[in-house]
């Protein structure tokens, strides 16, 4: 596929990238899900997606071991039973129009 512009328009920014952070851990089904369901998304918006092994850090460790999968976008932070594709496209909606 081409895209072209009107010489007289200016091309339309590209929309921003997304920073998603994903809090996992080795051997968890249900991150390796959340993973999954974020690329999936990302086929549609322009995600950065960095995991993180929260048994590399004991703060993250403390902090998330028994809530993972954690996917942090900015100050939003969503987790079980809220982590859904719906919350997600949501949170991602309004991270990206609030970026415009």
């Amino acid at each position: 596929m081409r895209s072209t512009t009107h010489p007289d328009q200016a091309p339309f920014p590209p929309t921003p990238i997304i920073p998603v952070t994903l809090y996992t851990r080795q051997g968890c089904h249900l991150c390796e899900q959340a993973l999954a369901l974020l690329h999936r998304l990302a086929l549609e918006m322009r995600l950065h997606i960095q995991e993180v092994d929260i048994d590399a850090n004991p703060l993250l460790f403390n902090r998330y071991w028994d809530r993972i999968p954690v996917v942090q976008i900015n100050s939003e932070t969503l987790e079980l039973p809220w982590l859904s594709e719906k919350s997600l496209r949501e949170t991602l909606e309004r991270e990206r129009s609030h970026n415009l």
